[in-house]
Protein backbone atom coordinates (compact mmCIF):
# COMPACT_ATOMS: atom_id res chain seq x y z
CA UNK A 1 0.00 0.00 0.00
CA UNK A 2 1.44 3.36 -1.00
CA UNK A 3 -0.80 5.66 1.05
CA UNK A 4 -0.73 3.91 4.41
CA UNK A 5 -3.00 4.74 7.31
CA UNK A 6 -0.09 6.64 8.89
CA UNK A 7 0.32 8.82 5.78
CA UNK A 8 -3.44 9.36 5.60
CA UNK A 9 -3.49 10.52 9.23
CA UNK A 10 -0.46 12.75 8.64
CA UNK A 11 -2.31 14.41 5.76
CA UNK A 12 -5.30 15.02 8.05
CA UNK A 13 -2.99 16.56 10.65
CA UNK A 14 -1.27 18.79 8.09
CA UNK A 15 -4.60 19.85 6.60
CA UNK A 16 -5.68 20.91 10.09
CA UNK A 17 -2.41 22.74 10.82
CA UNK A 18 -2.57 24.80 7.64
CA UNK A 19 -5.14 26.92 9.48
CA UNK A 20 -2.72 27.69 12.33
CA UNK A 21 -1.34 26.26 15.53
CA UNK A 22 -3.25 23.46 17.24
CA UNK A 23 -2.72 21.27 20.27
CA UNK A 24 -2.30 17.54 19.88
CA UNK A 25 -5.58 17.06 21.76
CA UNK A 26 -7.43 19.36 19.34
CA UNK A 27 -5.97 17.54 16.34
CA UNK A 28 -6.87 14.14 17.79
CA UNK A 29 -10.46 15.22 18.42
CA UNK A 30 -11.15 16.99 15.14
CA UNK A 31 -9.28 14.57 12.88
CA UNK A 32 -10.32 11.33 14.60
CA UNK A 33 -6.73 10.18 15.14
CA UNK A 34 -5.85 8.30 18.33
CA UNK A 35 -3.61 10.08 20.83
CA UNK A 36 -0.73 7.61 20.55
CA UNK A 37 -0.84 7.55 16.76
CA UNK A 38 -1.10 11.33 16.34
CA UNK A 39 1.80 11.97 18.71
CA UNK A 40 3.94 9.38 16.90
CA UNK A 41 3.16 11.07 13.56
CA UNK A 42 3.77 14.55 14.96
CA UNK A 43 7.19 13.42 16.27
CA UNK A 44 8.13 12.14 12.81
CA UNK A 45 6.88 15.33 11.13
CA UNK A 46 8.84 17.40 13.66
CA UNK A 47 12.01 15.36 13.07
CA UNK A 48 11.59 15.94 9.32
CA UNK A 49 11.28 19.70 9.90
CA UNK A 50 7.69 19.86 8.64
CA UNK A 51 6.14 20.94 11.96
CA UNK A 52 7.39 22.68 15.09
CA UNK A 53 6.30 22.09 18.66
CA UNK A 54 5.52 25.24 20.63
CA UNK A 55 5.75 24.80 24.39
CA UNK A 56 3.57 26.41 27.01
CA UNK A 57 -0.06 26.60 28.02
CA UNK A 58 -0.96 28.11 24.65
CA UNK A 59 1.42 25.86 22.77
CA UNK A 60 0.81 23.16 20.24
CA UNK A 61 2.04 22.32 16.78
CA UNK A 62 2.51 24.63 13.85
CA UNK A 63 3.72 24.12 10.29
CA UNK A 64 7.40 24.86 9.68
CA UNK A 65 6.88 24.51 5.94
CA UNK A 66 3.78 25.89 4.20
CA UNK A 67 1.56 23.36 2.44
CA UNK A 68 2.40 25.16 -0.83
CA UNK A 69 5.92 23.76 -0.45
CA UNK A 70 4.98 20.22 0.61
CA UNK A 71 4.00 17.23 -1.52
CA UNK A 72 2.74 13.73 -0.85
CA UNK A 73 6.31 12.59 -1.45
CA UNK A 74 7.61 14.82 1.37
CA UNK A 75 5.08 13.34 3.78
CA UNK A 76 5.80 9.79 2.64
CA UNK A 77 9.56 10.22 3.10
CA UNK A 78 9.09 11.84 6.53
CA UNK A 79 7.04 8.91 7.77
CA UNK A 80 8.27 5.95 5.75
CA UNK A 81 11.68 6.59 4.20
CA UNK A 82 12.02 3.06 2.87
CA UNK A 83 11.07 1.92 -0.61
CA UNK A 84 7.44 1.76 -1.68
CA UNK A 85 7.65 -1.00 -4.25
CA UNK A 86 10.24 -3.57 -3.21
CA UNK A 87 13.08 -3.63 -0.73
CA UNK A 88 15.50 -4.28 -3.60
CA UNK A 89 15.14 -0.64 -4.69
CA UNK A 90 16.77 0.54 -1.45
CA UNK A 91 20.39 1.62 -1.91
CA UNK A 92 21.77 -0.60 0.84
CA UNK A 93 19.88 -3.77 -0.16
CA UNK A 94 22.01 -6.71 -1.27
CA UNK A 95 20.09 -9.31 -3.25
CA UNK A 96 20.96 -12.89 -2.41
CA UNK A 97 19.82 -14.12 -5.82
CA UNK A 98 21.15 -11.74 -8.44
CA UNK A 99 23.21 -8.65 -9.11
CA UNK A 100 20.96 -5.58 -9.40
CA UNK A 101 22.38 -4.64 -12.78
CA UNK A 102 21.29 -7.94 -14.36
CA UNK A 103 17.90 -8.29 -12.67
CA UNK A 104 14.81 -7.46 -14.71
CA UNK A 105 12.61 -7.44 -11.60
CA UNK A 106 14.87 -4.85 -9.96
CA UNK A 107 14.83 -2.67 -13.09
CA UNK A 108 11.02 -2.82 -13.28
CA UNK A 109 10.61 -2.03 -9.57
CA UNK A 110 12.93 0.96 -9.97
CA UNK A 111 10.96 2.16 -13.01
CA UNK A 112 7.65 1.91 -11.14
CA UNK A 113 9.06 3.60 -8.06
CA UNK A 114 10.42 6.48 -10.16
CA UNK A 115 6.97 6.99 -11.71
CA UNK A 116 5.29 6.93 -8.29
CA UNK A 117 7.81 9.40 -6.92
CA UNK A 118 7.27 11.74 -9.87
CA UNK A 119 3.49 11.64 -9.43
CA UNK A 120 3.66 12.10 -5.65
CA UNK A 121 5.82 15.21 -6.20
CA UNK A 122 3.56 16.67 -8.90
CA UNK A 123 1.09 18.56 -6.68
CA UNK A 124 1.48 20.60 -3.52
CA UNK A 125 -0.56 19.73 -0.46
CA UNK A 126 -2.40 23.03 -0.92
CA UNK A 127 -3.53 21.85 -4.35
CA UNK A 128 -4.47 18.43 -2.98
CA UNK A 129 -6.40 19.95 -0.06
CA UNK A 130 -8.30 22.08 -2.58
CA UNK A 131 -7.41 25.50 -1.27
Amino acid sequence: MIITREIDYALRILRHLQHGMASAAEIEKTQQVSADFSRKILRKLKKAGIVEAVRGSRGGYILSVPCDNLTLWDVKVALEPESMVNRCTCDDYVCENRDKSSCGVHRECCRIEALLKKEMKSSSLTEIFGL
